[in-house]
């Protein structure tokens, strides 16, 4: 059926004057090739109408004065659905990344060439146009207090093979803490054990820490208050006690005392309960 059939046949409407033109500038040109995908993806057309993406290489001949036109096609429809749900799928790593304030990084242990996610350079406030990512540069923005905390973490999980986490601080240039937490492990040649690169992630819980530094001293300041009501009511208590001690020692023997008596006993365990109260968890 293709046999015979005009070019223009598989080539979708909208193109087909760029094509011509195209085909005309290279027999022109006096190159005998171009190579496979240099065009980028075009477009071709099938029988049912169907529109679909490929590319192509070109080379011309002379053959009896005439120019004669090879073109190798090939499909690329499955690869550019590949690379589409690539993308799609990147975008949607990125969103994720993004809303859970959680980077990826990656580290050459050969080149110390350090490879960040676009959270991570968020979460360090750093124009990735501007910083130079390697493993020194990251330490230097690590809280002074903190860096041989984070070295010290890093190097035990070389050592042991081991992964590794931790919670440390970083130090913005305004002067800014944040709260980071990492994750991070290595891999490594099979046949040597040598480390080839080390992988992980860095989440911002700068929130998270403030929410607890902010609990502590609230569960403080119950934890004050409960003692002054326990020493306030206690006190409270050990007054009426007294009171009730002399007014038995002036009442009459017998069903009086026994009333006085009786209530005083009653008292006794009140406190004796709330102490009990007071000092469990």
């Amino acid at each position: 059926e293709a046999l015979g059939q005009p070019l223009d046949r598989f080539i979708p409407h909208r193109f087909r004057n760029t094509h011509r033109t195209h085909v005309h500038t290279f027999g022109k040109s006096g190159k005998t090739t171009r190579k496979m995908g240099t065009l980028g993806a075009i477009s071709g057309l099938r029988t049912d109408g169907q529109e679909f993406p490929m590319e192509a290489s070109l080379s011309q001949t002379q053959t009896d004065g005439r120019t004669l036109y090879t073109v190798i096609l090939r499909d690329i429809s499955q690869r550019q659905r590949a690379e589409e749900a690539l993308q799609a799928n990147e975008a949607r790593l990125k969103e994720a990344q993004h809303l859970a304030q959680i980077g990826n990084w990656e580290l050459g242990l050969d080149t110390s060439a350090l490879s960040w996610s676009e959270q991570v350079f968020r979460i360090f406030e750093i124009d990735p146009a501007e910083f130079g990512t390697s493993y020194e540069a990251f330490l230097n923005r690590v809280h002074p207090e903190d860096r041989d905390l984070v070295n010290e973490a890093y190097r035990t999980s070389l050592e042991t093979r081991e992964p590794y986490e931790i919670v440390h601080r970083l130090r913005m240039e305004d002067g800014r803490i944040k709260y980071v937490q990492e994750r991070g492990k290595t891999f490594y040649d099979e046949a040597t054990g040598r480390p080839l690169r080390s992988t992980g992630t860095v989440q911002d819980i700068t929130t998270l820490k403030q929410t607890e530094l902010r609990l502590e001293t609230s569960l403080h300041e119950k934890e004050t208050l409960l003692r002054e009501v326990h020493h306030r009511v206690k006190n409270n208590l050990q007054i009426i006690s007294s009171l009730r001690h002399f007014q038995a020692k002036k009442a009459q023997q017998g069903q009086e005392q026994s009333i006085f008596t009786e209530g005083q006993d009653r008292l006794r365990a009140m406190i004796l309960l709330h102490e009990l109260l007071y000092r469990s968890t």
